[in-house]
């Protein structure tokens, strides 16, 4: 007895019991494969864009010892990377597109994308902010950026 190409192999020979599946059922799960295949292309595609997305951002950025002792800068500035990707996050796109109106909109995103897909890999800088008031030594906490 030969099985057709793509059918269910015949139950009953295999296991002893009879097929609980019935065409119908096939049917309903060849539609839920295609809506599973629909869901991952739609998937892909989203993917393949945040990869564009992020190519784009590794590509305005440019590091050269020269400039900036190798610190990573926008292309065509000597503005880095990661101060333009931590005022975008801390006060927001448009407030750091007023501080640096000579950098795009799309810069700014981009830049931001790339800092938060490439940390910075050494400790946190230890920086010292003033307070408008004193502690009860006299010193200013340090504080980790």
């Amino acid at each position: 007895m030969a099985v057709a190409e793509g059918s269910p192999p015949d139950r009953t020979r295999l296991t002893g019991q009879p097929a609980k599946y019935s065409v119908a059922a096939l049917v309903n799960w060849r539609s839920i494969w295609h809506d599973w295949a629909m869901t991952i292309s739609s998937h892909t595609e989203r993917l393949s864009k945040a990869k564009a997305r992020l190519e784009r951002a590794e590509a305005l950025v440019v590091s050269d010892r020269e400039v900036l002792s190798g610190e990573p800068c926008i292309r065509g500035t000597r503005v880095p990377v990661y101060l333009i990707g931590a005022l975008a996050h801390a006060q927001g796109v448009r407030k750091t597109h007023a501080a640096y109106p000579f950098l795009t909109v799309e810069q700014i995103e981009l830049v931001s994308l790339y800092v938060s897909e490439h940390p910075r890999k050494d400790r946190p800088r230890q920086t010292r902010l003033p307070k408008p008031y004193s502690t009860k030594r006299g010193r200013t906490p340090i504080v980790r950026l």
